[in-house]
């Protein structure tokens, strides 16, 4: 399984160990982990290399995070840009696994998403750590959205399909998926 972990990099001076045991577990678990946009990646301020980085970090950013599976973020260390992902990855209909070591944020817990799994974990319980990650992978292991059909349309449903989605900034894939999703959550 493909996951993009995240977490702050603003943060990273006090988590990089704890996000070493969240990406070491994830490996061990037979898990491809994206990292290294966290990683490898450090907090910088001055405006010009914001601006001229940013395009490309994001583009990358895009990219991993629809080729993952899963997302996994350490939550400990507010962050604007960790926000950020979560809200895209939820809006991709990826399944979220927000971890914390105190409180977590207050839009964690508010957030009633059927994809996003808030978890408090202890670093220095490992094996705890551990069995946290492997049933959240078991349990979106086969949920992820990984059956794909084609559909014809005409023309005056497309102008409708990609109005009702820009409306509320999704995909039109992801437009019809709610629409039967809703279809699916109403019989039950």
């Amino acid at each position: 399984m493909k996951v993009f972990f995240n977490a702050s990099i603003a943060g990273k001076s006090e988590g990089v160990k704890d996000y070493g045991l969240i990406i070491k577990a994830l490996n061990e678990l037979g898990c491809k982990v994206y990292s290294d946009h966290v990683i490898k990646e450090e907090c910088n301020t001055e405006d010009s290399k914001l601006r001229k980085n940013f395009r490309n970090y994001s583009k990358n950013i895009r990219r991993l995070l629809a080729d993952s599976d899963v997302v996994v973020t350490e939550s400990t260390f507010p962050s604007l840009m960790v926000g950020y992902i979560l809200q895209l990855a939820l809006q991709q209909r990826k399944y979220v696994l927000a971890l914390y070591q105190n409180n977590p944020h207050r839009l964690l817990v508010s957030d009633s998403s059927d994809y996003l799994s808030v978890k408090r974990f202890n670093p220095k319980q490992y094996p705890q750590l551990k069995i946290t990650l492997s049933k959240f992978l078991e349990k979106t292991k086969n949920k992820r959205l990984n059956i794909r059909f084609n559909l014809m349309i005409d023309s005056i449903i497309d102008k409708t399909l990609e109005s009702k989605s820009k409306k509320i900034n999704i995909s039109k894939a992801d437009y019809i998926r709610r629409l039967i999703e809703e279809d699916v959550n109403s019989e039950f």
